[in-house]
């Protein structure tokens, strides 16, 4: 008797850890990298206050004649002005190639849209082009789309940010976009005194909770998950739910192993 309730003890207990180690609030360095947002914007013109230019036609495989338009609209959320596509027919594209890139940098993109069915894409280009595409809902109100570029290939030359706006029933499709800002991460080195205004990028674990909000990767490591926060990270650090779980059954048939030689004594 004395052994099983020594058993069933025991088993509350690690039930007791296993639940109190999965949510241990913590804020070791050790536990994340943290990133300064460089001020440069590394694309000209990203606000659209000067832009006068031509959209191309991403769909030019489509049937019949290309009507597309690329202006300035008024409705701004940086400055005086924002970019405004728009489509009857076939697909109008504007890119923004990246500045000073390197390739052995992290960059934070952040841009806000709206309209008919905004498309925002990323494109790496080289041997091996390749293009990460965000379809969205329609909406009336600005939305602000952010991502991170984790890490970049070797064999990669450039990087542009493209907006998109197509239409493929004879009806016009318009879409705005502003405030384009790409800007190089720089490791913080701690200790480090952060500024409780300030914004910054955190690198941590799938697992684990930080106090911000989570941003899209590319290229990131497995398991890994970049946020964006304001002032000092605080960061909740949440063991791997499988490894805990094979802990917990591995000491629970220890504790039976035990308690079945003692019931043979």
């Amino acid at each position: 008797m004395t052994n099983k309730l020594n058993f069933f003890l025991i088993s509350i207990l690690v039930l007791f850890i296993f639940f109190g180690a999965n949510n241990i609030s913590k804020n070791s360095h050790q536990q994340y990298d943290s990133f300064k947002i460089e001020t440069d914007n590394l694309v000209n013109d990203g606000s659209f206050e000067n832009f006068s230019k031509s959209p191309g036609d991403c769909c030019n495989n489509f049937p019949g004649e290309k009507k597309i338009y690329a202006s300035q609209s008024k409705e701004a959320i940086l400055g005086n002005y924002s970019l405004n596509l728009t489509s009857i027919s076939h697909c109008a594209c504007i890119a923004k190639k990246i500045e000073d890139l390197n390739i052995s940098s992290k960059y934070y993109i952040s841009t806000y849209y709206k309209g008919d069915n905004p498309r925002i894409y990323l494109a790496m280009l080289g041997p091996n082009s390749w293009e990460g595409d965000h379809k969205f809902d329609s909406t009336e109100k600005w939305i602000k789309h952010q991502i991170i570029i984790s890490k970049i290939s070797e064999d990669v030359k450039g990087v542009s940010v493209g907006f998109h706006s197509s239409s493929n029933d004879g009806l016009p499709k318009s879409n705005l976009y502003d405030a384009l800002q790409v800007n190089k991460l720089v490791q913080i080195q701690e200790p480090f005194n952060y500024q409780k205004d300030e914004e910054y990028i955190i690198k941590t674990k799938t697992y684990n909770k930080v106090n911000g909000e989570q941003i899209e990767s590319i290229n990131s490591e497995i398991g890994e998950v970049y946020f964006l926060i304001t002032g000092e990270p605080k960061v909740t650090i949440k063991f791997p739910l499988t490894e805990l779980i094979i802990i917990l059954m591995i000491l629970i048939i220890i504790g039976g192993l035990r308690l079945t030689k003692h019931e043979k004594h």
